[in-house]
């Protein structure tokens, strides 16, 4: 395809990420596959397809059915040719179904909507599919978080397709959310299915579409905000690892990822456009790959490696360098036994590995999401000790929360400008041979991604067990304990924080407060908070 224009997107906010430091969300900070990014026209004859009717025009008449179970649902509240861009589009209708037989990362394959960020994210949450090890295909947390996602039990139903009903579930500040749409689908700007029956990617697009507004609002984002949004779990957003990791000390990164690999989504992104090219050894500017798996890869020497393997949403184009799918001459330093035992394959089919070195050097964006821990009263669901608890409340411009954004540092202080919390990470929840607990926190706030919000937030170690908020001067003293978060990076570190942002903190055995404080530029009306803790046994205790 010819190149397209060169489209120029502000990547390089420079933020202070230290705990307490004062933060301000960009507007929008995207991120777009240059190679795709296309103007939403419709094509002449544009047709928008449905799943599961003969063909026919919307202004057809709708058949008579007997079965009131089995109406033809339409969607009055979702206009998927609303806006300027999308209005001359024609609706025409094909039978296709949802497909249930195995929901697999390679089914993805993106369209020519800018939504790499997304269906990145989408891949991380199924299963790897084919050539994965099999026992890396029955995550528990994974399954069952995309079955509240997907729920591809009750899509695939002989009255869901009848209907042309599909429901689908995002998570927001209030919680999880139910969006549920129609069956008409818009083949310029979908996801291509990657076999004749696999539609539930287009579906999950159009859910997510509607979920944000309209098909526009995915043309371009950030993989933080999907990440968070797909699984309720905490996303932590990090920039130019390489580079970083030669400031920072007593943080082993390569450590870290190992030991979150099981329990996170993981993807990256290369936001490089200064050598004006398309790609580099392979890796796309301007785009958001899946990080599908992280493993340990003994050599014949008998020395490791830690290996990373992604996938392009494209489903074709890869890396090109170093244990690159056709670089013979790496993977003869593996035996077959060791490359059968992590699922190396030669396809091209844009999944391919990097060593873990390769990946922080060539990679700029990486997002890390902690899963939460769904309550399940089956038999067979995740069994784990770990907790996800929270608490909210709501901010009000001029009553608990400064006015003037530029206030926001002057006020922190003050009981009434901020809100605490309190919670303890006792000896009984500590790993064996660790001393240690990774704790990851979170505040979400009810707003828009291209509302300015400042945010402050702090964590301190205190030893008494407060019965009320912290007052000045018992917060100032308290700030001489202050706890730094092991990511994002505490020393040297510049990253980007968005709406989603969150922290992951190594803590050892004791009592912890966290002092959080909010501002909405040129906003009245109050908003909602909502602090999240995902870790062993963790419970938050809200302070009045």
């Amino acid at each position: 395809m010819d190149k397209p224009e060169k489209v120029y997107e502000d990547y390089h906010f420079s933020i202070p990420p230290l705990a307490g430091a004062e933060i301000q969300f960009p507007a929008v900070n995207v991120q777009q596959d240059r190679k795709r990014r296309v103007s939403i026209v419709p094509l002449a004859g544009e047709k928008i397809v449905s799943l599961s009717s003969p063909a026919r025009k919307l202004s057809d008449k709708q058949p008579k059915v007997k079965n009131n179970a089995n109406k033809k649902f339409t969607d009055e509240t979702f206009n998927i040719t609303n806006g300027e861009r999308l209005s001359s589009m024609k609706v025409e209708m094909a039978k296709k179904r949802f497909e249930v037989n195995g929901l697999q990362a390679h089914d993805v394959i993106q369209g020519s909507l800018g939504d790499c960020w997304f269906l990145s994210a989408l891949s991380t949450l199924v299963d790897e599919g084919e050539g994965a090890p099999q026992y890396k295909l029955q995550n528990k947390i994974k399954t069952e978080i995309a079955e509240k996602v997907l729920q591809a039990d009750r899509n695939s139903t002989e009255e869901a397709h009848a209907q042309g009903k599909y429901h689908f579930s995002f998570y927001n500040v209030s919680g999880w959310q139910e969006v549920k749409i129609d069956d008409r689908l818009p083949p310029s700007l979908s996801a291509s299915q990657s076999k004749d029956s696999e539609w539930w990617v287009p579906l999950a697009e159009k859910a997510y579409a509607k979920f944000h507004g309209g098909y526009g609002s995915l043309d371009g984002g950030n993989t933080n905000w999907s990440l968070t949004e797909l699984s309720g779990g905490i996303s932590c957003e990090l920039k130019n690892l390489a580079s970083s990791l030669e400031r920072v000390t007593n943080i082993e990164l390569e450590s870290v990822l190992l030991a979150i690999k099981d329990d996170s989504m993981i993807c990256c992104s290369n936001l490089d456009d200064t050598n004006n090219s398309d790609e580099i050894k392979g890796l796309v500017s301007l785009h958001a790959y899946a990080v599908l798996r992280v493993e340990r890869m003994a050599l014949r020497t008998g020395e490791e490696l830690t290996m990373i393997k992604l996938r392009n949403p494209w489903g074709s184009t890869e890396w090109t360098g170093k244990w690159a799918d056709k670089d013979k001459d790496s993977w003869r330093k593996v035996r077959k036994r060791e490359k059968k035992r992590i699922g190396f394959e030669n396809k091209d089919d844009g999944s391919f590995w990097m060593t873990f070195e390769d990946w922080i050097k060539e990679f700029e964006i990486f997002n890390f999401c902690a899963l939460p821990h769904l309550d399940s009263n089956r038999e067979d669901g995740p069994q784990s000790n770990k907790k996800d608890s929270f608490i909210s409340g709501f901010f009000k411009p001029g009553s608990s929360s400064p006015a003037i954004p530029s206030q926001l540092s002057k006020t922190f202080l003050e009981s009434k400008f901020n809100a605490q919390a309190y919670f303890e990470v006792t000896e009984n929840i500590i790993e064996e041979k660790k001393q240690t607990r990774l704790v990851w926190l979170q505040l979400l706030l009810d707003s828009k991604i291209t509302e300015k919000t400042q945010v402050i937030i702090d964590l301190y170690r205190i030893s008494v067990k407060p019965k009320r908020k912290l007052e000045k001067e018992e917060l100032k003293k308290a700030r001489g304990s202050k706890v730094l978060p092991l990511i994002p990076f505490s020393r040297g570190y510049e990253i980007e924080i968005y709406k989603h942002n969150g922290y992951l903190f190594d803590l050892k055995p004791g009592k912890y407060l966290i002092s959080f404080a909010a501002c909405k530029e040129g906003k009245s009306d109050q908003f909602a908070w909502k602090l999240r803790a995902f870790g062993n046994d963790i419970k938050l205790n809200n302070l009045n």
